[in-house]
């Protein structure tokens, strides 16, 4: 990534690299302190690993995250994916609060307009980012992160607004 990194700036870089791998000696060790009961001293043992790197994978990887990220919904999940059963878990735990206490409705407006409310101050972070890059001038370099950056934003604005309305939709269905 770092090489493909420095290439876009416009560096020269070789395809191999090294990694300084130090590695605390601790194995037939009796112990770091020496006669000195202030002093302590560990050994190291230092490699030198070369490595090839290839980076032709970057840029289309680049492509696949941007468009997940430019999508309108988020993507779907693994079967094995912890923050899905997470957020699975919750929604069923809410939806079963809700049924209990009888408020379906009350309960998905109140989540619905909490979540419009965060796509809200997000949107205000988005036009606030705005203005302050139209007040300076960045350098061309930057403007790839800065576009990242708006499109981050943008994304997550969207992602609540749009979680707010399948809400509100779901609650609807079930009434």
């Amino acid at each position: 990534m770092y090489q493909w990194i420095l290439r876009r700036k416009g560096f020269p870089v070789n395809d191999t690299g090294y990694f300084v791998y130090v590695d605390g000696q601790h194995y037939g060790v009796d112990g770091m302190l020496d006669d000195t009961e202030n002093q302590a001293n560990m050994g190291f043992t230092a490699t030198l690993l070369t490595y090839r790197g290839d980076d032709t994978w970057v840029g289309d990887v680049l492509e696949s995250i941007r468009t997940v990220l430019y999508q309108n919904h988020c993507p779907d999940h693994q079967a094995d994916c912890e923050h899905a059963r997470f957020v699975d878990g919750v929604t069923e735990a809410m939806a079963e609060t809700i049924v209990m206490n009888g408020g379906n409705q009350q309960m998905a407006k109140f989540i619905s307009n909490d979540l419009k409310e965060a796509a809200d101050r997000v949107a205000e972070a988005c036009q606030k980012l705005q203005q302050s890059l139209s007040k300076r001038a960045y350098p061309e370099s930057d403007s790839e992160l800065i576009d990242f950056l708006r499109v981050q934003l943008q994304g997550g604005e969207d992602q609540l607004r749009s979680i707010a309305e399948d809400v509100l939709t779901r609650d609807s269905e079930n009434d």
